[in-house]
């Protein structure tokens, strides 16, 4: 049996490779105003911001390759590469060791894994709470409601930075920027509504900084998606 990184170990991998299919997905998304530069601050090289604002996007996922109702909870900014405009994730939670090991592993996605809670009652209300290490880091509530006039922007594709680096301090550091598409189809109409959003420091997870953010929409959608490989569009070499 062949052996890569991505399946060690070979006789027993932790999560299959090629394209994830996830079905029956409930995305809880907020779109947040933020203070002047943020962006800017927690984009990695050569990303740069297009915007002053970030999406939290919290997730419910039906079914993705073995597992049921999974949860995460991700952060994305508005970015370019090269004059294309679109997002990146600096920063997600999941409840999986699966989905976490993958996402960093192959994805170049920084996930921690966290404990995740969605309750959701019969008028369509939600309660999320995102836990680490004993600690309540991040809370949502959506009450469903007339859509907010702010407009959504487009997302675009999605561009994550993988740093390829040796245990060496004097090796330069080569950023590989990757680009992903979500070939995605809705399920039925988003639910629209107004939302609040709590940060909170933990240990080793400083999320504070971040506000003051000011959630301007929030929006439930209900899709199928695939996750693919992506496709290494550019390289960059760091200062050692």
């Amino acid at each position: 049996m062949r052996q890569t990184i991505a399946t060690i170990p070979s006789w027993s991998p932790l999560y299959p490779l090629g394209v994830h299919e996830f079905r029956d997905t409930e995305n809880l998304t907020l779109l947040c105003r933020t203070r002047p530069g943020l962006v800017g601050e927690l984009l990695p090289y050569p990303l740069t911001p297009t915007g002053d604002y970030l999406r939290v996007k919290w997730s419910r996922v039906g079914r993705v390759v073995d597992l049921t109702g999974m949860l995460n909870m991700e952060f994305i900014l508005p970015c370019a590469f090269e004059g294309e405009a679109g997002s990146h994730v600096p920063l997600e939670y999941i409840e999986s060791d699966m989905g976490l090991c993958v996402g960093r592993e192959v994805f170049a996605w920084p996930k921690k894994g966290g404990e995740l809670t969605w309750e959701q009652d019969g008028q369509g209300r939600i309660h999320l709470e995102c836990r680490r290490n004993g600690r309540t880091l991040i809370t949502t509530d959506f009450t469903p409601g007339p859509p907010a006039p702010a407009s959504w922007p487009a997302a675009g594709p999605t561009f994550q930075v993988r740093h390829l680096t040796t245990p060496r301090q004097d090796v330069p550091v080569t950023a590989e920027i990757i680009r992903f598409e979500f070939p995605a189809a809705a399920l039925r109409e988003p639910v629209h509504g107004q939302a609040t959003l709590e940060l909170h420091d933990g240990p080793g997870d400083p999320l504070e900084f971040l506000g003051p953010l000011e959630v301007v929409a929030a929006r439930v959608d209900f899709t199928d998606f695939d996750f693919g490989p992506g496709d290494v569009v550019g390289r960059s070499e760091l200062a050692a």
